[in-house]
């Protein structure tokens, strides 16, 4: 096996949600995506699929910058109707910390933000993800988002900069990612960035230490807020096939999409060393072409 047969580039990064209308606000109306895709609420799924017992029942909903479906990563936001969403009870953990989008007018979306009821962590910080100036915000469902400024000769509004992740053991976690796929990209004071094939350029995974707790978090897969990351793979099987024998890999499982224009997708799931799970997804290179209008019927 090859090492071409591991993750390719970021496909979608999941958020549970209890309340899509506040959803909407932050991702629609203040960071400027667009819904592109939405399953349908009435059918029952297995919930084997991702790790809940018996028929289970939810919302999905897939929001893009402005590169669009096939080109930039999606923000898969899912609302659990049954079993619903489970709220948090407020307390931190390690894991995954944070979503960085690059923005073509920072000081309007924090306006934006701070105007719909969004708290500002802090509006002049140097970006872990973005890495330059940035904001920092409270974003839907408690997730923490990085807005740093998108380059002036930019095409787009908002575009999808990577995800954060706090790391017990940084080496340990830069191990793991490396073994499915990624190449590390630069290392920074305080954090680590790595990429994969096809979206180096543009999309980055931030490894940064955490040192207040040596134990993973483990979270249910209907727990509000940021959950997992999805990666592209050409073919599941090849993938699970080229994963290290140390890292444990549940699949290859069919995923139906009911109210989609996609049947559904083969995928694989696996956990990092701090209990983020990882989704090895067979999306084949070809769905990769054409115009903006095409992908999105793929």
């Amino acid at each position: 096996m090859s090492t071409d047969d591991l993750a390719r580039r970021f496909l979608h990064v999941n958020v549970n949600t209890v309340d899509f209308d506040r959803t909407e606000s932050f991702f629609v109306d203040c960071l400027g995506l667009k819904l592109r895709m939405r399953t349908d609420p009435d059918v029952l799924n297995d919930g084997e699929v991702l790790g809940l017992s018996g028929k289970v029942r939810s919302e999905t909903r897939f929001y893009y910058d402005s590169r669009g479906p096939r080109t930039a990563c999606a923000i898969e936001v899912i609302e659990w109707l049954d079993p619903p969403t489970v709220q948090n009870n407020g307390t931190g953990s390690g894991g995954l910390a944070a979503l960085g989008f690059m923005v073509a007018d920072r000081s309007h979306v924090v306006d934006a933000l701070r105007g719909n009821g969004f708290d500002i962590i802090d509006d002049h910080t140097a970006g872990l993800i973005t890495g330059g100036p940035a904001a920092l915000v409270v974003g839907p469902d408690g997730v923490v988002v990085e807005l740093g400024d998108l380059p002036p000769d930019a095409t787009e509004s908002v575009r999808f900069a990577g995800v954060r992740i706090d790391c017990a053991d940084l080496q340990a976690s830069l191990r793991f990612y490396k073994s499915i796929g990624f190449d590390q990209v630069s290392t920074d004071t305080g954090a680590c960035h790595v990429g994969l094939p096809e979206d180096a350029d543009s999309t980055r995974l931030c490894l940064t230490p955490d040192t207040r707790s040596a134990m993973p978090a483990e979270k249910m897969p209907n727990q509000q807020g940021l959950y997992r990351c999805a990666l592209r793979v050409e073919n599941t099987p090849r993938a699970i096939a080229a994963t290290a024998d140390s890292i444990a890999v549940r699949g290859p499982i069919w995923c139906p999409l009911p109210g989609t224009p996609i049947d559904g997708l083969h995928i694989a799931f696996m956990t990092d060393p701090d209990g983020v799970v990882i989704e090895y997804v067979e999306r084949p290179l070809s769905f990769f072409g054409g115009s903006a209008s095409e992908r999105t019927q793929k």
